[in-house]
C-alpha cells in the first residue's frame, strides 16, 4: 500500500506541475490574443498542444494507478479520490484534498480554454464581419451557421 501511495503522491505532484504550466500558457495565449501577436499566439498554441499531450499521458498513468489499487476487489475504483478515501493511512486525507484542488484547477482551466477558443473564433472572422456590416450588403451572418439573424447594411440602416 505504501508503494502505491508514493506513486499516487508522485503522480499528483506531476499533475499539479502540468496544471500550473497549462495555466501559465493560457495566460500567455490570452495576452498574445489581446495584442494580436500572431507569432506569439502560434508559439503559445504549440506549447499548449505539447502540454495537452503530457496531460493525456498523465490520464493514462492515472488509469494504471487505479488498476494497481491494492484494495480493489473485483473492479478498480472510478477515481483516485474514491480510492484514497477508502485507505486507512494518515496521508490519504491530504491526498484526497490535493486531488480535489487539482481537479478544481483543471475544471477552471477547461472553462478558460473554451472561452479563449470562442473569443479567438470570433476574432478570426471579425474583419470579414465588420466589412460585411459596413458595406451595406443585406447578407445574413454565417457565424455558427445561423441563418435566422439579419445583419449587414440594412441592419445599420434600420438602426438609424
Amino acid at each position: 500500500m505504501l508503494n502505491w501511495m508514493a506513486d499516487v503522491d508522485t503522480y499528483l505532484q506531476q499533475l499539479n506541475e502540468t496544471s500550473e504550466a497549462l495555466a501559465g500558457t493560457l495566460v500567455g495565449l490570452e495576452q498574445a490574443t489581446r495584442k494580436a501577436a500572431s507569432e506569439e499566439i502560434h508559439n503559445q498554441c504549440a506549447k499548449l498542444g505539447s502540454l495537452l499531450r503530457v496531460l493525456q499521458q498523465q490520464l493514462a498513468q492515472r488509469e494504471a494507478l487505479l488498476i494497481e489499487f491494492p484494495d480493489a476487489a473485483d473492479a478498480a475504483p472510478v477515481s483516485l479520490q474514491a480510492a484514497l478515501s477508502t485507505v486507512k493511512h494518515s496521508g490519504a486525507v491530504e491526498m484526497v484534498k490535493r486531488c480535489a484542488v487539482i481537479s478544481t484547477e483543471l475544471q477552471g482551466l477547461h472553462q478558460k480554454a473554451i472561452a479563449l477558443f470562442v473569443g479567438q473564433y470570433h476574432l478570426s472572422n471579425m474583419t470579414e464581419e465588420f466589412l460585411r456590416l459596413m458595406s451595406g450588403v443585406s447578407a445574413k451572418p454565417i457565424t455558427y451557421d445561423k441563418t435566422d439573424d439579419e445583419a449587414g447594411g440594412s441592419f445599420l440602416d434600420r438602426a438609424a
